[in-house]
This record gives structure tokens, sequence and C-alpha cells, in this order.
């Protein structure tokens, strides 16, 4: 009978291992997920703002003697061809986005890679 105790409980001990060590793989591999996350993220919003700056340097100086706009009510699309050259020179990830008053996308410009 002691053998028995002495083998149910070498049983016991091993599948306690082996789930002790899944919960800790399975914390680890969400610890890495939830943490590659919100770097991106943050990587995300600090690129956000540093390039803030330098697009409204630009479009204040390319929105000084032109209009993003035509006479028609049509994007000024050659002026946003322009824009995002300038703004290639700076950074080849820059996007240009022309939004109305609701945030909706008027005109875009966009790097074809």
């Amino acid at each position: 009978m002691g053998a028995s105790k002495k083998v149910l409980g070498t049983k016991l001990i091993k599948k306690l291992w082996l789930a002790f060590i899944f919960i800790i793989l399975l914390m680890g591999a969400c610890y890495i997920l939830i943490t590659g996350y919100f770097a991106n993220k943050y990587n995300e919003a600090t690129i956000q703002k540093v390039n803030a700056k330098v697009a409204n340097h630009l479009i204040e100086e390319k929105f000084q003697n032109a209009s993003p706009f035509l006479e028609d009510g049509s994007v000024n699309k050659p002026l946003f061809g322009d824009l995002m050259r300038d703004m290639m020179a700076v950074n080849r990830s820059i996007e240009v986005y022309l939004l109305d008053s609701a945030g909706s996308v008027l005109y875009s410009v966009v790097l074809k890679q």
C-alpha cells in the first residue's frame, strides 16, 4: 500500500510541475505580446508628435501663397504633390492627408512602395 501512495504522489507532483511550467510560459508569452503592443503604440504616438511640428511648419510655408483648394472647390493636387516631395525629403514614411472639419479624408498623398 505504501508503494501505491508513493507512485500516486510522484505522478501528482509531476502534473503540478507541468501545470506550473505551463502557467509560467503562458504568463511570459502574454507579457511579451502586451509589452510589444504597447511599445508599438508608444512608438507610433512619439512619431506623430515629432512629425506634427515638421508638418505644421511645412504646411504653413506652403499655404502662405497658395490655397489647398482651387477656385472650383476641388483639391489643389499639384500643391499637395509638391508638399509631399518636401515631406519626403524630411522623412520617407510621412503621409499627407487633407481632412475636412469632421475628420473625413478629402485627399491623401502616400508614398507607393
